[in-house]
């Protein structure tokens, strides 16, 4: 049986030599610059940064200021300068930190990256790692969805065709403006609850109706489509289908 008195030999701290040759050649599957503090500048990176960036090693690790690697203006309306500085107050008294920053290439493209900086893991370090995570693809994608869902309200404006979403767990509703014009619902902070709405702009011979496929609706995550009278705000009768 082992001797359980044994003990096991310490585990190696880890050294500046072994970090930075696990970054040159190990860690590859985000972009990595390491920052010497003391002296303001780039001392290392990976290969993944050098193509975020499209530059060369000895581009990066010249003393320059990353600002001279981005655009005039971040996409939150700041100044790189101005959030710069407000980054770097940051970090003067954070560990670890994560920010968005946007980079701009010597083509003029432009590269948006999640950072994730942290003192490397020494004693008495000296360095500070930037982990950075090209997230172009899903802000572009954001973008793409918010121009869609724009474009459906421009649609749903001009054919006239309403939406509107019921917060269950709130029981609240939630109206397009097209749909605000169709029942002509006033625009108001305050929500309706689906039987508040009910009461006022649905025609009673559907109101159960209506419940029971919103509930069963719910069990099974699913959706449903009825068609039935419904009411303006000024009294008048109008079918849809919702």
């Amino acid at each position: 049986p082992p001797d359980e008195t044994q003990t096991h030999p310490p585990i190696p701290a880890l050294t500046e030599t072994a970090l930075h040759y696990m970054i040159l050649n190990q860690l590859d599957f985000d972009g990595i610059i390491v920052v010497d503090r003391v002296k303001g500048h780039p001392v290392n990176c990976n290969r993944k940064i050098l193509e975020y960036l499209n530059i060369s090693r000895e581009e990066l690790l010249q003393e320059i200021d990353p600002l001279d690697w981005s655009p005039e203006y971040q996409p939150n309306g700041r100044s790189s300068v101005e959030y710069a500085r407000v980054i770097r107050k940051k970090l003067a008294t954070k560990n670890i930190f994560r920010y968005e920053w946007q980079y701009q290439r010597t083509d003029g493209s432009l590269l948006d990256t999640e950072v994730t900086t942290f003192l490397a893991p020494l004693p008495n370090s000296h360095l500070r790692i930037f982990v950075l995570r090209d997230i172009s693809a899903s802000k572009q994608l954001l973008k793409d969805l918010q121009y869609s869902e724009s474009q459906l309200r421009r649609v749903q404006r001009l054919a006239k065709v309403g939406s509107f979403e019921y917060n269950y767990a709130k029981d609240e509703l939630y109206f397009s403006e097209a749909t605000q014009q169709i029942f002509g619902i006033p625009p108001s902070p305050q929500k309706l609850s689906l039987r508040e709405f009910t009461s006022t702009h649905v025609q009673t011979e559907i109101h159960e109706e209506l419940y029971e496929r919103v509930e069963r609706a719910k069990k099974k995550r699913s959706g449903f489509d009825l068609e039935g009278r419904f009411i303006y705000t000024r009294g008048e009768l109008f079918y849809a289908h919702i």
